[in-house]
């Protein structure tokens, strides 16, 4: 507003300054007195502008501070940062709280888990160990199965020999042999003896005869090939068994068969004992089986009793070399 009104009056005074001048002098002289007047002009505005430039600029900062500092009379940068750090602080602890109890529920649930399969591991070594015993004896748990398993007069299949003699291996090899008897269990182990032995059995049908095999692997060799043809055989234990080491029977009709496993020729003592066998299990018909020969009085008894005389090969064909009109109930 000042300034407004001083250059009114400003310009005022020159036009009237000019009018006089135009009026008492010449024409040169008014140019240089006009061009000395606006430049004394200049100069002052000049100068004017400034001066009012610096005051309000200066009012205009103290009245903003001053209003900054009434409104900002009760902040404090110190206790605000001291608040903000605190803050900080607690946040930092319990984000360290909750660290600290994730990882000792991780590291927890890690021990559990390893203590798992630290527990897997020792069971599946403890059952490699066991299957690795049945093994080793599988060929005479096969062989006291056959023996110690038969059928009672009732049809009944009487497996109570067999159950006793499975509990006598327990005690007596696996738990003398076994790195740690304490892991199993006498069902465990009773199942895995079974399983074995089906297993066993089936790989044997597939094995053929063999000078190597033992007397009593080779009454089972027989019993398998009339198996394998349809008969029902029962290989009996080697104590007890009257003369009658596989017991066969197919529609009714019941074969008593010793078996010779020999280097040399098969004597008479075998036809007789078979043939008192046939009468023991009333059996229609009595067999001696061996891989070798017959001696001249072995024939001559066997013709006399009845008793049929083979190689091992000609069971297959055993059904034909019955001679039986009336097969007989036992």
């Amino acid at each position: 507003m000042h300034n407004i009104i001083a250059t009114i009056i400003t310009l005022y005074l020159l036009v009237a300054l000019i009018s006089w001048i135009y009026n008492y002098f010449n024409m040169y002289i008014f140019l240089i007195i006009i061009l000395l007047i606006f430049g004394i002009y200049f100069i002052v505005y000049s100068a004017s502008d400034k001066f009012y430039i610096k005051k309000y600029s200066t009012k205009a900062s103290s009245k903003f501070a001053d209003k900054y500092n009434k409104n900002n009379s009760k902040y404090q940068p110190s206790q605000e940062l001291s608040k903000a750090q605190d803050k900080v602080d607690r946040m930092r602890a319990l984000l360290g709280e909750i660290k600290q109890r994730n990882g000792f529920q991780y590291s927890q649930d890690s021990q559990e888990t390893q203590n798992k399969l630290d527990k897997l591991k020792n069971l599946k070594k403890a059952e490699d160990s066991l299957d690795k015993l049945i093994a080793t004896h599988i060929s005479t748990l096969s062989i006291k199965k056959d023996q110690l398993c038969f059928k009672d007069e009732y049809g009944l299949i009487d497996s109570s020999r067999w159950d006793a003699e499975v509990l006598k291996f327990i005690d007596k090899v696996c738990n003398k042999f076994l790195p740690n008897p304490t892991a199993y269990n006498h069902q465990k182990i009773s199942s895995r003896i079974e399983s074995a032995i089906n297993t066993h059995k089936k790989n044997s049908k597939k094995k053929a005869y063999s000078e190597a095999i033992s007397p009593i692997e080779y009454e089972h060799y027989c019993a398998r090939i009339l198996t394998s043809c349809g008969w029902k055989t029962r290989v009996t234990s080697a104590s007890g068994d009257q003369g009658a080491d596989v017991i066969a029977e197919i529609s009714g009709i019941v074969v008593v068969i010793q078996c010779k496993k020999y280097t040399g020729s098969v004597g008479n003592t075998a036809v007789q004992e078979v043939h008192a066998a046939k009468d023991f299990y009333n059996a229609h018909k009595a067999v001696v089986v061996t891989n070798s020969q017959f001696t001249k009085s072995a024939r001559q008894v066997a013709s006399k009793l009845g008793v049929l005389l083979l190689h091992h090969d000609d069971l297959l064909k055993l059904i034909e070399k019955l001679d039986i009109k009336k097969p007989r109930q036992i």
